[in-house]
C-alpha cells in the first residue's frame, strides 16, 4: 500500500538521480529508507562524488541534524532533504471503482487427470487450493503449512470418504485390511514412490506416465472410484488492490547549501526537472506531481547556510491489498443436467 513514506522515498530517489545522472551506485549508493550518501553511516565527506551541480550533495528523507549538517557545510557538502509539509493536505474525491486485480502467481502444485486417477506433483504452497470434481460433486483443499502432494491427495480422499493406502513398492497394492485395491469403494491416496511401472499400468492410469515421471518421488496419486470423467485443478489466491482514499499532500524539498551559488545551482537542476515531471512512480501506482511554491531563506547566511524550499504537491491513492476469491470450478446446468466446468 502506498503512503507518505513511499512518496518521500520516491521523491528522494528522483532528486538523487537528477543530481547524479551517471548513477547513484558510483556516488556512494542509495538507500531507500535513509537516502543517498547516508547508507552505512555518514562516512568521510571528502570521499563523496561531485554532483551535477558541481559539489557533493547528500539527499535523504527527514530533517537535517546540526551535528551532521554543520561539518558537511564547512567542507563544501550540501544537503537536500525531503519532508512532508504540515498543513498542506487535501482530501480528494472518493473512489467507487471496483477492486483492481493483481496478477496471481502461477500455482506450484500440479494436478493431472489420468483415467480414474489424479496425479499430484510439484510443490504445495500456502495460498493455493487444489480441487477434484467427480460425479457432480467438487472437493477442495486449501494448502496448509507443511503440506506435501500426498497430504493434499489424502485430504481430498478423506473428503470423499477414503484415505491413504498402505503400500509396498514392488508388491500388489492393498489397503490396510489386505483387500485388493480394485475392491476399494472409496477414494484412496497413494504415494507415487510406492508405484512400480507395472503397478501404474495396473492402476489404469491412462496417459499418466509423463505426469508420474514429472511428479517424481514426492508426488502422489489419488484414485477415485468412478466411471465418469474427472476434473482436477489447482489455483493460487489472487490479490486485489482497493483504492480507499485519495489525497493531495504537500512535500518540501529543501536545499541546505554552503553558498548562495551552490544553492542556486542545486535548486535550478531540481526545480527544472521536477516541474517537467508529470507523474511520480510509486510501488503500486503513478502519482500526480505539481509545483506549488518556492521560498528562499537567506536570514541564516551568518551561519554559512543558504537555504531554499521547493514545494510540490503529490496526489496519490492510499491503497489496500485484499485477498480475492479464485474460482476453482463452475457449476453450470446443461440441458437440465448439472455439470462441473
Amino acid at each position: 500500500m502506498a503512503d507518505k513514506a513511499d512518496v518521500e522515498a520516491a521523491l528522494a530517489l528522483l532528486v538523487g538521480n537528477i543530481l547524479y545522472p551517471a548513477g547513484l551506485d558510483g556516488a556512494g549508493g542509495y538507500d531507500m529508507a535513509a537516502g543517498y550518501g547516508v547508507a552505512g553511516g555518514w562516512g568521510n565527506p571528502a570521499a563523496m562524488q561531485t554532483s551535477a551541480a558541481g559539489l557533493p550533495v547528500r539527499v535523504y528523507r527527514g530533517w537535517p541534524v546540526a551535528q551532521q549538517l554543520d561539518p558537511d557545510l564547512a567542507v563544501g557538502v550540501a544537503h537536500v532533504t525531503v519532508f512532508e509539509q504540515p498543513g498542506m493536505s487535501r482530501l480528494g474525491d472518493g473512489s467507487l471503482d471496483a477492486d483492481e486485480m493483481v496478477a496471481a502467481p502461477a500455482p506450484t502444485l500440479t494436478a493431472t487427470v489420468a483415467g480414474a486417477a489424479v496425479i499430484f506433483g510439484g510443490t504445495a504452497a500456502v495460498g493455493q487450493i487444489a480441487g477434484v470434481a467427480a460425479d457432480g460433486t467438487s472437493y477442495a483443499h486449501a494448502v496448509q503449512p507443511g503440506d506435501t502432494p500426498l497430504a493434499v491427495a489424502a485430504a481430498i480422499a478423506a473428503m470423499m470418504g477414503g484415505g491413504v493406502l498402505d503400500t509396498d513398492a514392488g508388491q500388489a497394492l492393498n489397503d490396510e485390511a489386505g483387500d485388493s485395491l480394485f475392491a476399494e469403494a472409496a477414494a484412496a491416496a497413494v504415494p507415487a514412490a510406492a508405484l512400480t511401472s507395472a503397478q501404474a499400468v495396473a492402476l489404469d492410469v491412462a496417459g499418466g506416465a509423463a505426469a508420474l515421471a514429472a511428479a517424481g518421488a514426492a508426488g502422489a496419486v489419488l484414485l477415485v472410484p468412478t466411471n465418469r470423467p474427472l476434473c482436477a485443478r489447482v489455483v493460487a489466491a489472487a490479490v486485489a488492490m482497493r483504492r480507499s482514499r485519495q489525497q493531495a499532500q504537500g512535500f518540501r524539498i529543501t536545499c541546505w547549501a554552503p553558498s548562495s551559488a551552490s544553492r542556486d545551482a542545486i535548486c535550478a537542476l531540481i526545480d527544472a526537472s521536477l516541474s517537467d515531471t508529470r507523474w511520480l512512480q510509486l510501488p503500486d501506482q503513478r502519482a500526480r506531481l505539481l509545483w506549488r511554491n518556492t521560498v528562499s531563506d537567506d536570514v541564516t547566511t551568518k551561519a554559512r547556510l543558504w537555504k531554499r524550499d521547493l514545494m510540490f504537491v503529490v496526489t496519490f491513492w492510499t491503497t489496500v491489498r485484499v485477498i480475492a476469491p479464485t474460482m476453482l470450478f463452475g457449476d453450470p446446468t446443461l440441458n437440465g443436467s448439472a455439470a462441473i466446468a
